[in-house]
């Protein structure tokens, strides 16, 4: 007995088709925004642990050095003001090394040492030297995941500046609103006799350590200076020397797409390196709302600049606070009057901050009672 087997042929019509790749479109379409927004929440935790080990750092700094902060420039606390001249510009970050398990590279650092045939005393070699090699490491707790600067950079990055306070100044500038202050300075630099500063001490603290910015998110600079995250707007009226203009000035650099206004003279202030302690390259400025330009008085990045927090984390950037906290501030903020000069003709170390809860939370002693919360 013959038996015969019935084969179905299932197929498509060419409407079902372009029904199914359509259904398909669509769930991808949904579905990557809300992959994307998961990869960004992940980044921004690590950006998050990364400033809590970098308060970790600080806290541990301090209870090593009779409650001192590091400098912000001019290496380590104790060396001397004028040898050798390369410390005038290394930068505070360099401080933080040893508590960040990254004993080794500081002990370069700290010691004699020979690179690719050439000898370095301690402490000698210049942060822009590219024969050096400790300055080419990137130390993970410095870098941002979110930070898409770290891709152009030659040197070890940094995403995270120390606080300058409610001011902006240039690299020489001892005065400060923030907990950081200058260091070792070179003596007889164009005629000025400087001499090693005194550190700050939690004493000078009068705010209080959970109600004063330690240091906060800043975007590195890419190829394109165009772009407020990581680019400033040089020769700008808004930042001088003493403070002689309004903060205020620089948001009328602000054009479309996240980007600076067209005709503004924009530069890439960097490369975002934590060897290097000038201001248009380590400190931020409390004043401007996160993710709002910045400024600098000339085309130079050793001289006067409003570094302003960024971060590519939506609607804010991570702060980090000198009792070891981190919070996430908002770009809506208050900023208080931002057409009031900075400089020390209105204020002094002691005064009210001008600049509403975020210029508070960057002032040391201003006597403000503000929180981030």
């Amino acid at each position: 007995m013959t038996k015969h087997y019935k084969q179905t042929v299932v197929g498509f019509t060419l409407v079902e088709l372009l029904v199914v790749i359509a259904i398909i479109g669509i769930l991808v379409a949904l579905l990557l925004p809300a992959v994307q927004a998961a990869r960004e929440a992940a980044r921004r935790t690590q950006c998050n642990n990364n400033l809590k080990q970098l308060g970790l750092a600080l806290q541990n700094h301090i209870n090593s050095n009779g409650e001192q902060f590091p400098w912000r420039i001019g290496g380590p606390l104790g060396g001397k003001p004028t040898v050798p001249p390369n410390r005038a510009y290394i930068g505070g970050m360099v401080q933080f090394l040893p508590y960040l398990e990254q004993q080794q590279i500081y002990d370069q650092i700290s010691s004699p040492n020979t690179f690719d045939g050439q000898a370095y005393d301690a402490w000698e070699a210049a942060p822009w030297d590219t024969n050096y090699n400790p300055w080419q490491t990137n130390i993970a707790a410095f870098l941002c995941p979110s930070d898409t600067g770290a891709d152009t950079l030659d040197f070890g990055g940094l995403s995270y500046l120390l606080s300058n306070g409610d001011y902006a100044s240039w690299w020489g500038d001892p005065f400060t609103r923030g907990p950081f202050n200058v260091g070792t300075v070179l003596s007889g630099w164009e005629g000025t006799i400087w001499a090693t500063r005194r550190s700050q001490k939690i004493s000078k603290l009068e705010d209080g350590m959970s109600n004063t910015i330690a240091m906060a998110e800043k975007c590195m600079p890419t190829d394109d200076p165009s772009l407020i995250r990581g680019g400033v707007a040089i020769n700008h009226p808004s930042v001088a020397y003493g403070g002689s203009s309004s903060p205020i000035l620089c948001l009328d650099t602000v054009g479309g797409g996240g980007r600076y206004a067209a005709g503004v003279d924009v530069a890439s202030f960097g490369p975002g390196s934590f060897s290097f302690g000038w201001q248009g390259r380590s400190e931020i400025s409390i004043i401007l709302p996160p993710n709002s330009p910045s400024c600098a008085v000339f085309a130079e990045d050793w001289n006067a600049v409003m570094f302003t927090t960024s971060s590519y984390h939506p609607g804010g950037a991570n702060t980090l606070f000198c009792d070891g906290s981190v919070h996430f501030i908002n770009e809506s903020i208050d900023t208080g009057n931002l057409a009031v000069s900075y400089g020390t003709e209105n204020f002094g170390t002691e005064s009210t901050s001008p600049y509403g809860v975020w210029g508070a939370l960057g002032s040391i002693s201003g006597g403000e009672t503000n929180t981030s919360d």
